[in-house]
């Protein structure tokens, strides 16, 4: 039995991207409300003016650095200047789901700025904003856009934090902002931004007059702008194409509702979440914008399941997908029928063995099993008893164990080692490192695991010797005649000693947002494919910082490239 283990491995590099090229902008809106509880801020001030130097009274976040594993001095070892670099540095984050969410924690959360002279605290918000929407993570940056208490009298302050609500499609907030300066600024993205949220609000006439004023500029960057404003007054739909993100242009075809035009989005995150989060896109082509950026974290398991049920089937589909479902004429769209199918055909017990079978197909199906894939397919399987249901046994371990929750996968990896299929039973073995790692195993199953990896051919000792590496930065004893045997496995690895070396230096001073940034670089390629030295070193220094959820996460996506 070949249990569908590439599918753990993520092979989709959503987060690889050129670079986002959006003029530097942003705008302060007053807080939403989940902002206000989560941060306490004062009521929307004036217009204030802004000094180089000038300091928050309090950090600028949605989260607490406790709340998420880190430490209150989380920026320790930057001066302003150098945290400044590092976050403009940040131009992509590594496909890897436990990374991004280890990253998008630390650009939230309210840990207090360096002291000293060098940039001012707008200029770090902005470019945590900013490293936010490169990476796609378009509803957290606007989230933080709206946690800033003043309004900075910078434009290009200004019209970041409004295009980051504008791109995750929080228009009343953003427009709050935009009324807010209205005659602070000039230029054509002001008069749009005016011009939508006029629109939007129902003030027609106000809003074609800022139209008449962006076509005396007769402008090509404007047409399309212009084409979905004259389509909303004359109710046609416009012809447009979309070629780079464009926060006021998706604003428009939001307020008119019209559907997004299908754009190949070339592996940019920013598109990729654009087109997952506007539910006026065509659902194919949505669904498709949605499983990408799940699968690395970009959006959420729950974002994904409210786009799988918006994936229209007509009623006899979902009634007969325990026996009709196939993959090979529903293809990508087969996760989305198993999800409604399962959804709204309440479980009886009787049909165990048919859902079983719909959620075997339904993995087949889907093209990674990583981070909101994975929490989609757990949802599905976690009312099954784990006996019954042999042919999912090993896969649903492998969730639950990325998952970090132990005990529904210790429970799922006991029924597949019961199992009355040999096949089962031996793909099971290979789940020992997971074991290991939740205190499900010893150390004495190693020959065993061993034995069943070198069953699988050509690749499969690089996969050894990164999980006997996984486990030896974790803490357990591997001895180096071990190592030794697997280590010919790791040629033509691209290593980066210096990086290294700078990472243990961090490491050791105490240093937990500068390690983790040198972490970011090094593991570049994806957990899974990182150097195997590097991987070891990040984990060393994760657990060395007391970063131990960290670790754990990156440990247990690492470990699947050797199952």
């Amino acid at each position: 039995m070949k249990s569908s283990f590439l599918k753990f491995a993520i092979v989709l590099a959503v987060a690889a991207t050129s670079a986002f090229r959006a003029e530097a902008a942003g705008l302060f809106l007053p807080p939403s409300a989940e902002a206000r509880e989560l941060t306490a801020l004062a009521p929307f001030p004036a217009v204030e003016e802004e000094v180089l130097g000038e300091r928050m009274s309090q950090p600028v976040g949605v989260m607490a650095p406790g709340d998420v594993g880190f430490s209150e001095d989380f920026w320790k070892g930057y001066d302003r200047g150098n945290l400044l670099a590092a976050l403009d540095g940040v131009k992509r984050l590594p496909p890897s789901p436990s990374l991004v969410a280890i990253m998008r924690n630390a650009l939230l959360m309210t840990s207090p700025l360096p002291e000293g002279w060098g940039p001012d605290d707008a200029d770090i918000h902005l470019a945590r904003t900013r490293a936010l929407m490169r990476a796609g993570m378009l509803k957290d940056a606007s989230r933080l856009a709206q946690a800033w208490p003043t309004v900075p009298a910078r434009e290009d302050f200004a019209r970041t934090l409004a295009e980051a609500m504008f791109l995750a499609g929080d228009n009343d907030a953003a427009c709050l902002g935009v009324r807010s300066l209205q005659n602070a600024f000039s230029g054509p993205f002001w008069f749009k931004a005016q011009a939508a949220c006029q629109f939007l609000s129902g003030e027609t006439q106000a809003g074609l007059l800022s139209l008449d004023m962006l076509r005396e500029r007769e402008m090509a960057e404007d047409a399309s702008f212009l084409k979905i404003a004259e389509a909303m007054v004359v109710g046609n739909r416009p012809d447009i194409a979309i070629t780079a993100p464009d926060a006021l242009l998706f604003a428009m075809m939001r307020i008119g509702g019209f559907p997004l035009p299908e754009t190949a989005t070339k592996g940019n995150p920013v598109l990729t979440a654009v087109f997952a989060l506007a539910e006026g896109t065509a659902p194919q082509f949505r669904l498709k914008a949605g499983m990408e950026a799940a699968s690395v974290e970009i959006i959420d398991g729950k974002t994904l399941m409210g786009i799988l049920e918006a994936v229209p089937f007509d009623a006899r589909e979902i009634k007969n997908a325990f026996d009709v479902a196939d993959g090979g004429i529903y293809g990508i769209r087969l996760v989305a029928l198993v999800h409604q199918a399962l959804l709204f055909q309440p479980r009886t017990g009787k049909d165990d063995a048919k859902r079983v079978a719909l959620i075997g197909k339904a993995l087949a199906a889907a093209p990674v099993l990583t981070g909101g894939v994975a929490d989609v397919f757990r949802h599905m399987i976690a009312p099954l008893p784990p006996d019954a249901s042999p042919q999912i046994a090993v896969d649903a371990a492998a969730l639950f164990y990325l998952a970090g929750d132990d005990e529904m996968a210790g429970t799922w990896r006991d029924a597949a080692l019961r199992s009355s299929d040999a096949g089962v039973v031996a793909t099971a073995h290979r789940l020992w490192p997971f074991a290991v790692l939740a205190g499900h195993a010893d150390m004495g199953g190693l020959s065993v695991w061993m034995a069943e990896q070198g069953r699988e051919g050509d690749g499969a000792g690089l996969g050894v010797i990164r999980g006997l590496a996984v486990l030896s930065a974790m803490g357990f004893e591997v001895s180096p005649e071990t190592f030794e045997a697997w280590a010919q496995d790791e040629s033509g690895q691209v290593r980066n000693p210096a990086l290294v070396a700078a990472l243990e230096q961090a490491a050791d001073e105490g240093q937990q947002g500068r390690s983790l940034m040198l972490a970011s670089k090094l593991l570049s390629a994806g957990v899974q494919q990182a150097p195997v030295d590097s991987l070891r070193a990040v984990l060393k220094a994760l657990r060395e910082l007391k970063m131990e959820d960290a670790a754990r996460a990156l440990a247990r996506e690492a470990i699947v490239s050797a199952l």
